[in-house]
C-alpha cells in the first residue's frame, strides 16, 4: 500500500462576494482506491485594509457518494492599515476523509466564502490517496454558513447517517475591523441523540491590534472527539449557542463543523 499526495485542483478564484463557485472537476488518480485526506489552500488576491477572509470547501460530482464532506479553509487574519499582507501564519491542516474512491472518476469541488474578499480571493486544493483501503474509520463533515457574532442562536446542523462524533471545529473571524478591539467567545453545541454527553463547547478568539496598523490572529478552533450516537439509524439534530465574552466594536461571524463517523459508506462501482 502506497500512499501519495497530488495537487487536486489548482488555483481557481473565488469571486468577491458569498457566493458559492462553480464546480471544480478533478480526476482521481488511477492507482487511487481511496481519498484519505484533504485541505484547501485560500488567498487574498488584492488584500484590503480591515477585512479577513474565510470559507467552506465541499466535494460533489455523481461519482463522489459520501456527503456530505466539506471543510473549512484557515481563516486569513485581518489587517488594520495599508502595510501587510493577509498574515497566514500557519500550515493548511489534513483533513481526515477515509472514502472509498474509484480509480479514473471525476470528482468535484466548490469553495463558498464565509467572509467575503473585495478584491477576489484563490483557492486550491491537495488530496491525500491511499493505493488500497487502509481500514481507517470514514469521516463525513457538514459545515454551517455564517452568523452574526451578535446572534446568540447558531445556525442549526442535521446528520442523517452519524454513528459517532469525532470533531468539532469553530470558525470565528472579524467583518470589519478595527484597533484595539479584541474579541472572546464561545460556541456550545447540543444534540439529544447522543450517548452520555449531550454538549460540546470550546472557546475562540479573535486578538487586538494596536492603533494604527498590524494584524488580527484568528485561528480556527478544533478539538477531535469521540461520541457515539444513540440512534444511529435516526437524525442527529443540533442547535448552538454563541456566547460572547468580549464583543467586537462592529459584528463579525462565525461557523462551525462537525465531522462523524457515518453509518455506512457507499463504495463507487
Amino acid at each position: 500500500m502506497s500512499i501519495f499526495t497530488t495537487a487536486a485542483v489548482t488555483t481557481f478564484a473565488t469571486g468577491t462576494g458569498t457566493d458559492p463557485t462553480a464546480a471544480q472537476t478533478f480526476t482521481v488518480p488511477d492507482n487511487a482506491r481511496e481519498l484519505v485526506a484533504v485541505r484547501g489552500t485560500l488567498t487574498s488576491t488584492l488584500p484590503n485594509p480591515a477585512e479577513s477572509g474565510m470559507g467552506v470547501f465541499a466535494l460533489g460530482g455523481d461519482n463522489f457518494l459520501n456527503r456530505p464532506y466539506e471543510w473549512f479553509s484557515e481563516i486569513l487574519s485581518a489587517k488594520l492599515g495599508a502595510i501587510d499582507e493577509h498574515a497566514a501564519d500557519h500550515e493548511e491542516r489534513w483533513w481526515p476523509a477515509n472514502l472509498p474512491t474509484k480509480p479514473g472518476a471525476n470528482l468535484t469541488a466548490t469553495f463558498e466564502p464565509i467572509d467575503a474578499l473585495a478584491g477576489d480571493g484563490a483557492a486550491s486544493i491537495d488530496a491525500k490517496w491511499s493505493t488500497r483501503p487502509t481500514g481507517m474509520p470514514a469521516t463525513k463533515r457538514l459545515a454551517t454558513r455564517e452568523t452574526a457574532s451578535t446572534t446568540s442562536a447558531a445556525a442549526g446542523l442535521t446528520l442523517t447517517d452519524a454513528r459517532v462524533i469525532t470533531e468539532m471545529t469553530v470558525a470565528y473571524g472579524a467583518a470589519t475591523v478595527a484597533a484595539d478591539d479584541p474579541s472572546r467567545a464561545r460556541l456550545s453545541i447540543s444534540s439529544n441523540n447522543l450517548t452520555e454527553v449531550q454538549t460540546i463547547t470550546q472557546t475562540t478568539v479573535i486578538h487586538g491590534i494596536e492603533a494604527t496598523s498590524g494584524v488580527a490572529v484568528s485561528r480556527l478552533v478544533h478539538a477531535d472527539i469521540d461520541i457515539p450516537v444513540t440512534n444511529p439509524n435516526g437524525n442527529t439534530v443540533f442547535s448552538g449557542t454563541f456566547t460572547v465574552d468580549t464583543a467586537l466594536g462592529t459584528a463579525g461571524q462565525y461557523a462551525y463543523s462537525v465531522g462523524y463517523i457515518p453509518n455506512s459508506v457507499q463504495t463507487p462501482g
